[in-house]
């Protein structure tokens, strides 16, 4: 089995996660800088690594905090001779668009995804680059023993996102969120995206498996989807598609909107998952929609997790300034289904 490297980088309230695979192939799946930063961190983590050529780049759904900075990345790699195979994303129609850019929450936004999709449609176009569709079921990457597949998003997902603007009422583009899945030997991986909809996801997952013979469902490594938030977790996931002791979930989060939320942390090391977050936040202290006092009060806190509330980066005034709890995560995907995690502040996982 082939090993490899996924790269969790700590960008605040966002996502940016670099796939360094095998035979020296490297990927991207969304991109977020703050404000403040010259250049996106996966940009500036890329040209370390003297990268020229990315095998693909995948942009999950239309949210600032998944697409902001992914511009520069693909004008740097479509420039001196560098280069980008292709560009994944939830497949976007006409109404689709249509949808998101009526919208979009300020001026800024929609020019810069505006300008993002003009970019690739003339590189497309002009065929230097490759366009995805990384909808359910879409095989989007076979190289050597690893796969890369998409199971989300779902027909239905898109169709409610579309109902939902016709009607007038509340809309979420997180319906639209990529969901891949990585398989190299018996080792599954999943990052999550964006995603609410993990019951059907795993359906269609463990439909997946037994088309094709597939022995073990569960999953070693987890991307939590949402940033840790109480609308992405799925207890179901971590009870029935984890191995104890064994699986590792990552969260990326900025701490904004409450996340990583208690229920999720709770679901996440009751069943002895080791969890990584690259900031974290007291949920001790109440916030709306928090019930979390008796959790501490019972005793049901584990020191680790205690711990990771003492040295709690949030909250602050300013977001884009947290002190990073894990930081950047690094995990080695190793040949007996185990994955090795290196972190830039070296603390031990949340258990």
């Amino acid at each position: 089995m082939s090993s490899f490297c996924i790269h969790v980088l700590n960008v605040g309230h966002g996502d940016s996660i670099i796939l360094e695979l095998p035979d020296n192939n490297w990927g991207l799946v969304d991109c977020f800088k703050t404000n403040t930063e010259i250049e996106p961190p996966a940009l500036t983590f890329l040209k370390a690594r003297n990268v020229r050529k990315l095998k693909f780049v995948c942009l999950t759904h239309p949210h600032k905090d998944h697409f902001h900075g992914m511009l520069e990345i693909l004008k740097h790699f479509t420039s001196d001779g560098r280069q980008i195979e292709e560009f994944w994303d939830f497949g976007p129609t006409i109404d689709l668009i249509r949808v998101f850019l009526d919208r979009c929450g300020s001026e800024k936004e929609f020019s810069e995804l505006q300008d993002l999709y003009e970019f690739i449609t003339q590189r497309v176009l002009s065929k230097k680059i490759e366009w995805v569709e990384a909808k359910a079921r879409v095989k989007c990457l076979e190289l050597s023993d690893i796969k890369i597949s998409s199971f989300a998003p779902l027909g239905g997902d898109t169709m409610r996102y579309i109902r939902s603007w016709a009607r007038d009422t509340t809309i979420d583009e997180n319906l639209l969120s990529v969901v891949l899945v990585i398989t190299c030997g018996e080792t599954n991986i999943v990052l999550g995206g964006d995603t609410k909809s993990w019951e059907d996801i795993l359906k269609l997952w463990r439909k997946e498996c037994e088309i094709t013979n597939r022995k073990k469902s569960a999953f070693h490594f987890v991307k939590v989807s949402h940033h840790g938030s109480r609308h992405g977790n799925h207890k179901g996931l971590w009870d029935l598609f984890t191995v104890k002791d064994q699986s590792v979930a990552v969260i990326s989060t900025g701490c904004r909107y409450e996340s990583p939320h208690p229920e999720t942390v709770k679901s996440i090391i009751s069943r002895d998952v080791k969890l990584y977050s690259t900031n974290f936040r007291d949920f001790r202290k109440p916030v709306s929609g928090d019930h979390m006092d008796e959790y501490v009060q019972k005793g049901l806190i584990s020191q680790s997790l205690l711990d990771a509330l003492e040295v709690s980066t949030h909250p602050v005034e300013d977001f884009e300034i947290i002190a990073p709890y894990h930081g950047d995560c690094s995990i080695t995907i190793e040949d007996n289904c185990r994955c090795s995690v290196l972190t830039e502040t070296c603390r031990t996982p949340i258990s």
